[in-house]
């Protein structure tokens, strides 16, 4: 028998699911509805998870009351609590059968006996990423590698309460930004198993997160992997080019070009390469590296044949001081690709502003294209509050 003055000792897993919890060092993890024998109800669910996460204070009837049964949605909050209660404590004593009294009763309060030492998964994972943004803390990557272990997934997923939401975003944020600290350190002691694993992981909650992608296709390049480099790369671009109508930036475009020289690709591989993607007729949109580098060369197009350009910049403007809806600025993008010449680069300037490179048109030209573009905005869109503001600037090869 243990001494009499030892903590008895219940952990709880909160990633990645439903409640999982292990009481005593020695003993078997359950999950909530495998050991009661019947299904808990949301709300019994919710109200035991919220106790769990809040042990380490006194809650008090009101703060609960406020939580699950505001006034406008329960008659009687206070009856509505005590029986959550009691309810909660038959469910603690199906988990718990050799422990007694697990919550409290204080005037107008509860808390979880102090008799019982309570441990969570989130907690252990929050303060190993805490410590590794503290620099007067040393933590080291081997102990924040295995934090990371502890998040299996969002926290207690099962769960569809408001309550949960803030808290569910906090361990995300916290899981995204240690899997970028402890990339890089991976990366320094070339440990590029570990790196794929991590951003494996990671794809799964963030797929579209940039910096993920070039540690990925840099530690594949570095095992021998070109060719899978160039998968996530193409797997990449669609996704960022479908759900955000974005293109991937010039650091992932050097990447993928040392994942394509690290191929050995003959001069046919390449040629293929270069050219494989589909033209759809819609202008070209691509970032603003790769639209600086077309002006330059448009100029020295402009000096050998002595042609006209201009440079179009679109903004998207409203009736009022208000900010245009992403809607709007969406429309507009649209209408740009469609509008204007497939050989026509278009890059983002900021939210709800463009760029364009009218090769050989000049100014007058380039107000023509812009008076075009202007009509067909209003005759997809003829609800929209928004408006076209625009400024022509004729390329100057000087």
């Amino acid at each position: 028998m243990g001494r009499p003055d030892m903590k008895k000792n219940i952990c709880f897993k909160l990633f990645g699911g439903s409640i999982a919890y292990c009481y005593g060092e020695d003993g078997t993890w359950n999950r909530l509805n495998d050991s009661t024998g019947s299904s808990v109800g949301r709300k019994l669910a919710s109200f035991l998870e919220y106790l769990i996460l809040n042990h380490g204070k006194i809650i008090s009837s009101e703060e609960l009351m406020n939580t699950f049964w505001p006034e406008d949605t329960s008659a009687d909050p206070a009856n509505a609590l005590k029986y959550t209660v009691h309810k909660t404590r038959h469910l603690l004593k199906q988990m718990f059968p050799d422990t007694d009294n697990l919550l409290l009763t204080h005037r107008g309060h509860y808390s979880w006996n102090p008799d019982v030492e309570i441990t969570l998964d989130a907690e252990e994972f929050e303060k190993a990423c805490l410590h590794a943004k503290q620099h007067d803390v040393e933590i080291t990557l081997e102990e924040l590698l295995d934090a990371l272990e502890l998040y299996t997934g969002d926290i207690l997923t099962n769960s569809d309460a408001e309550w949960i939401l803030p808290l569910r975003i906090y361990y995300r944020t916290l899981y995204i930004d240690a899997c970028k600290s402890v990339l890089k350190d991976l990366a320094e002691e070339e440990r590029w198993t570990e790196m794929i694993h991590i951003c494996e992981k990671a794809y799964i909650l963030e797929p579209m997160e940039e910096e993920f992608t070039r540690h990925m296709m840099s530690a594949l390049i570095s095992m021998n992997q070109a060719g899978r480099a160039i998968e996530q790369y193409d797997n990449y671009k669609e996704m960022l080019w479908s759900e955000l109508s974005l293109v991937p930036s010039e650091e992932v475009e050097l990447i993928h070009a040392a994942a394509v020289d690290a191929t050995n690709a003959d001069e046919q591989d390449i040629i293929r390469i270069l050219t494989e993607q589909e033209n759809n007729g819609s202008a070209f949109l691509c970032s603003f590296s790769v639209f600086r580098n077309m002006v330059l060369l448009e100029t020295r197009h402009m000096a050998r044949y002595k042609t006209e350009s201009s440079i179009l910049i679109v903004k998207a403007g409203g009736r009022t001081a208000e900010a245009v809806p992403t809607t709007d600025v969406r429309r507009i993008e649209r209408v740009l690709l469609k509008t204007l010449r497939c050989a026509d680069p278009i890059a983002r300037l900021n939210a709800g502003a463009y760029v364009v490179l009218l090769s050989g048109a000049s100014e007058d030209n380039a107000k023509i294209v812009m008076d075009r573009i202007e009509r067909v905005f209003r005759t997809s869109y003829p609800r929209s509050k928004a408006y076209l503001e625009y400024k022509i600037y004729p390329l100057s090869v000087e």
